[in-house]
């Protein structure tokens, strides 16, 4: 009983104090004062044809580009705290996106893995974690489709799918945009700066120009100043008691010094533009051009060392604290450390080096009864991400650079119908390409601990690891709706996708030569090119594989009223299995096969009280198989050496239960309530891999675990919010807008499998999910204030984000039996937005 009165109790304060979907609904699209609150009639694309949204038999929430600017920042994770069961965070230690939607989602960077979550701009796919943290900027509006979208989006959909659309030329305007932001964070008092601009210039009457671009910079709210903690340790130096430790530890601490020098970290240095044109010589022709260009030269993402100590937790058999490395200093996680290693292989304060252009080319054709599409796009992205993962700022214990060169490529023909009569339907072929080179050199500080006189061995050399995977991607789709009656429609839906990916791995030494894959700095050539002949390396694997799968969907809805609607739905989706970019041995580079799911749904739209009260609910029953699970599996080397390693294999089955609620009320022409709410009850039906017992903190031989009881990963039982937007009128023709808004989230796990052994045997083992391994509660609370001049042509907005203050655990990975280690969401921002339209 006290378990269910939490779960009601956590319910209504969910509901009553937590951030809306539409979070910065302040603004219509409609002019005039008096309808600026109003409830918008939005028409969604993403499903490959023009329909009102609600009218669309699917859980999707449509943010507008208003709503966007209000939320003061510009990556994909905004949209966390904008529709209900969502849940976006950066990947520890990288600028990507972790997480997904529906209890979907996992922590990994691996650069050959799908995601769960696809994401499209302007119709051309992103199905990488690393090229999916995009800027959000010159944004028209963007969907939020919840749920498999097998059917139209294709495969990387079994959470759902979001489709951004940006702003388009218009023809024959002249007029533009300039916003300029600065704010300064809690933490450290850093600040952060945006500057944002667009330009609409007519080109004749066929033909339009617009140019956006964003300059996004902050400092950082991450401090390097962490104090030592107690007797430290050198890695490379005799454990305490034994000859020679004392003296070896004080050269060590000149020498490999462990307090960071006071800098900001974490900062963020972005610059984005996109050159669009629209040509539109006739009704019959549209074709859509544009450039794209981004430049990030933004920190080593900053993180916090928050391994439990020996004494915490019953133990859990991590090796760093062993070696006097302390945590989180002082209780703050924003007092970290970041290794000083700058060379020209590694150079951690060189930060994160990103370039990416692409160029897409979007063409239709407007026949009589169709409407044909055909979607052309380029996309190349080069990467230097010189990472540090330990929140310490010793050097070095694991820093590495992680080097790709991807290039993608889409080309997408479409045929949509536009009959008069009870039948329509969308058809269309697509062709994707994603090849990455991708070559990491690593400074394997850790080996210290075991080193002895070869300690510095390791200190001067770097090992190479090798990855290369080329994809070819191939669809077909259909999907049509049948109007059986006036007010009873079927839809039906069925996609064939057929993925190809030919994978090569070269890591390890040689069995005559285990070290030969390690490189000296003068052998260095450049970020992106191997020194080393292929026989230098002890794990050569070459493969390739066939992934394909048949997803469909069937959707029966019934129009009650034109303002009221019911649907129910069957629909299946796939991530497409592949290979672990991380493997070292034979065995573990053998391919794992596709994660699947089938979601059953019913859901309602109802748009009530002469269009003042939008209510829009869903509830849906999720089964996933074959899921794609991170496991810890020891191998041995070519010379024999015994390792570890982390890589993915299918695993288990679960189970999501969940309901969706969102509502819009507009109870007067100046005040406006919205809301949503999301509940999620996700559970592993089946989850026993084999497991690494190392990992856990004991010793044994490698064995099957029944990981079954752990909570499945980014599943937070609780989500939702709700914002209150108040719009005055002045005197004078200008207005002030007046914004509250919260956002709860319950706490979640983060990784699969962070155990620890607990009690009982090895056959009949207590496992507990490890400490300070997962998304905590937290409450957002945000707020704004925005003046603006009549016509709207000047905007001037204070704002407030995390006005609490609260300090919230938002990634963590735990690294084996070494350390753990952890970033946390953003301290109190407070800051200052004008902007000009002309």
């Amino acid at each position: 009983m006290i378990n269910l009165n939490k779960k009601i109790l956590s319910a209504a304060v969910c509901v009553a104090l937590s951030q809306s979907a539409l979070v910065s609904s302040a603004y219509a699209q409609d002019s005039g004062s008096s309808g600026k609150l109003d409830i918008e009639e939005v028409v969604v694309t993403g499903t490959k044809r023009s329909v009102a949204q609600q009218d669309l038999s699917v859980a999707v929430t449509t943010v507008t580009s208003k709503q966007l600017e209000a939320t003061f920042q510009n990556d994909v994770t905004a949209l966390t705290e904008l529709a209900p069961n969502v849940n976006l965070t950066p990947q520890t230690g990288f600028r990507a996106i972790a997480g997904g939607m529906r209890g979907t989602g996992f922590n990994s960077i691996l650069v050959t893995k799908d995601a769960s979550v696809g994401i499209t701009v302007d119709e051309f796919a992103f199905n990488n974690v690393q090229s999916q943290f995009i800027e959000m900027f010159d944004m028209e509006q963007v969907e939020i489709y919840r749920g498999p979208q097998g059917t139209v989006f294709g495969k990387n959909t079994t959470g759902g799918a979001i489709a951004f659309t940006t702003r388009k030329p218009v023809l024959g305007e002249f007029f533009g945009d300039i916003e300029g932001n600065f704010s300064q964070f809690a933490s450290n008092d850093s600040n952060a700066t945006k500057l944002k601009f667009s330009l609409n210039v007519p080109l004749g009457d066929t033909l339009a120009a617009r140019l956006a671009v964003i300059q996004d910079k902050s400092d950082g709210w991450y401090t390097n100043d962490k104090p030592a903690g107690g007797e430290f340790q050198s890695l490379g130096c005799p454990f305490p008691g034994q000859p020679g430790s004392a003296e070896c530890n004080d050269a060590a601490r000149s020498k490999f010094p462990d307090v960071g020098n006071g800098e900001d970290l974490n900062g963020i240095d972005v610059l984005a533009g996109k050159l669009k044109f629209r040509w539109q010589p006739s009704d019959f022709y549209t074709a859509d051009l544009t450039f794209e260009y981004v430049k990030d030269r933004s920190d080593t993402v900053a993180a916090a060392n928050e391994t439990p100590l020996a004494d915490q937790n019953g133990g859990e058999g991590y090796l760093w604290p062993i070696a006097g490395f302390p945590g989180i200093g002082n209780g703050d996680p924003f007092s970290t450390g970041q290794s000083y290693t700058a060379t020209r292989v590694v150079d951690i304060p060189g930060g994160h080096k990103i370039d990416a252009d692409g160029i897409y080319l979007n063409q239709t054709f407007n026949f009589d009864k169709y409407e044909a599409k055909w979607i052309f796009g380029m996309r190349d992205q080069d990467e230097v991400l010189a990472s540090t993962y330990t929140g310490e700022a010793y050097t070095s214990q694991y820093d590495a650079s992680r080097n790709s060169q991807r290039e993608m490529l889409q080309n997408e023909f479409r045929l949509a119908s536009n009959y008069d009569g009870p039948f329509n339907f969308v058809t269309g072929a697509a062709y994707y390409e994603d090849d990455v080179d991708f070559l990491v050199y690593g400074n394997l500080g850790y080996f210290l601990i075991f080193s002895g006189p070869a300690a510095e061995f390791y200190r001067e050399t770097y090992e190479i690891q090798v990855t290369q995977q080329d994809r070819e991607s191939y669809a077909f789709y259909i999907d049509g709706s049948y109007d059986i009656t006036d007010s009873l429609k079927l839809t039906a839906g069925f996609r064939r996708t057929e993925d190809e990916k030919d994978f090569t791995r070269l890591s390890l030494g040689t069995a005559a030569n285990p070290i030969s894959n390690f490189i000296s700095e003068d052998q260095f050539i450049g970020p992106h090119t191997n020194p080393l002949p292929e026989s230098a390396f002890g794990n050569v694997i070459k493969d390739n594989e066939d992934f394909s799968a048949n997803t469909y969907r069937l959707v029966l809805d019934y129009q009650f009223s034109d303002d009221v609607m019911i649907y129910g739905s069957v629909a299946t989706g796939f991530v497409a299995g592949g290979f672990s970019e991380t493997c070292g041995s034979e065995f573990s580079c053998t391919p794992y096969a596709s994660e699947e799911n089938e979601n059953y749904e019913l859901g309602a739209k109802a748009d009530l009280m002469d269009g003042t009260l939008r209510l829009n609910a869903a509830l849906f029953h999720t089964t996933y198989e074959n899921l794609q699970r991170d496991t810890v599996l020891p191998f041995k080397d070519a010379a024999g050496n015994d390792f570890q390693e982390t890589v993915a294999v299918n695993e288990g089955e679960s189970t999501a239960i969940g309901f969706e609620l969102e509502m819009t009320y507009v109870p007067t022409p100046n005040f406006r309530i919205d809301m949503n709410f999301g509940w999620l009850d996700h559970e592993y039906d089946s989850y026993d891999p084999f497991y690494e017992p190392g990992t856990l903190g004991v010793a044994g031989d490698l064995q099957r675990f029944d990981f079954s009881s752990l909570e499945v990963p980014y599943s937070p039982e609780f989500n939702g919010g709700v914002s209150f937007t108040y719009f005055q009128d002045m005197a004078s023709g200008s207005s002030l807008t007046y914004n509250l808004n919260m956002h709860y989230q319950d706490e979640a796990e983060i990784n699969p499998a962070p155990a620890s052994f607990q009690g009982g045997t090895l056959d009949n083992p207590i496992l507990v999910a490890k400490a300070n391994t997962q998304l905590e509660e937290r409450t957002l609370v945000n707020a704004y204030i925005t003046w603006a001049s009549s016509e709207d042509a000047f905007e001037v907005s204070l704002y407030g984000k995390n006005l609490l203050d609260e300090e919230y655990r938002n990634s963590a990975n735990p690294v084996a039996n070494l350390w753990n280690f952890t970033t946390y969401g953003p301290p109190r921002e407070l800051g200052l937005q004008v902007g000009y339209s002309f």
